[in-house]
């Protein structure tokens, strides 16, 4: 029995199918010569014409096999070739990023602290903004003591008046951002621009507000622990407005 097996969708035949052309070769050799010597007669000659027939196959098929062999091999030879140009290239690649990154980590060391003398200049402007805007809002002891003890509990004016400057605070901050062009700002300044977008409120246009979840953000550890108390004592004292809105918590300034 022949063996075969299929490569890429096509049934082929291993090389031992040689030897059984060969086979029939000398087969159809030897009829035709009994043919010759006996006479021709109807039966020998379907014979012979079955085995020529077939013998015309097999080596069709054969040269098919041949030529299916040597188209892949010569497949896989590429293929080696396109491994290797790709591996050049990626060690290549790997030289040149090696020799730049020094020049790069020295470019990114600058830009990190350019970075940041900027942010410190921008947050000293705003503090400086914001204490010139609280500039006689800012709550005192006597404020703090007019508010009723079961609204302000131990809340001190420190923390009271940290909650009031971070919201002016936010709302500078966002005041600046729709100031400018939004395809000029910063990926990060974008961000933020996004995020007041997505809380507007269309009850408090024309008004300023920031919301529950800004505020908390930007608070530190201890005035997050006073919002509590602070925000109620400050709407007490009127300087803000509550309102719950679209699943919100929006504090809107009254100073």
């Amino acid at each position: 029995m022949v063996e075969g097996k299929e490569i890429n969708g096509t049934f082929t035949i291993s090389s031992g199918y040689l030897p059984l052309i060969k086979h029939y070769e000398t087969l159809l050799a030897e009829v035709d010569r009994n043919h010759l010597e006996l006479g021709a007669c109807s039966s020998t000659s379907t014979e012979i014409d079955g085995l020529a027939e077939l013998l015309k196959k097999l080596t069709t098929l054969e040269a098919t096999i041949l030529a299916q062999r040597q188209e892949r091999e010569l497949l896989l030879d590429q293929q080696e070739k396109v491994k290797e140009s790709v591996k050049q290239l990626l060690e290549k690649r790997g030289v040149r990023f090696a020799a730049q990154q020094p020049e790069l980590n020295k470019l990114a060391a600058v830009s990190l602290v350019q970075e940041n003398k900027t942010n410190a200049l921008q947050q000293a402007t705003l503090n400086s903004e914001v204490a010139d805007r609280l500039d006689g809002f800012l709550l005192s002891e006597q404020d703090i003591a007019a508010i009723p003890t079961y609204i302000r509990q131990r809340l001190t004016v420190t923390e009271c008046n940290e909650v009031l400057t971070t919201i002016d605070k936010l709302l500078i901050e966002k005041a600046k951002l729709f100031k400018r062009s939004y395809i000029k700002l910063a990926i990060h300044e974008k961000a933020k621009a996004d995020e007041w977008r997505k809380v507007e409120c269309a009850k408090l246009k024309g008004q300023a507000y920031v919301t529950e979840k800004q505020l908390r953000a930007s608070l530190t550890g201890k005035g997050k622990l006073a919002l509590k108390t602070a925000i109620p004592s400050l709407r007490h004292l009127g300087r803000i407005k509550q309102l719950r809105e679209n699943g919100n918590e929006y504090y809107v300034k009254l100073w």
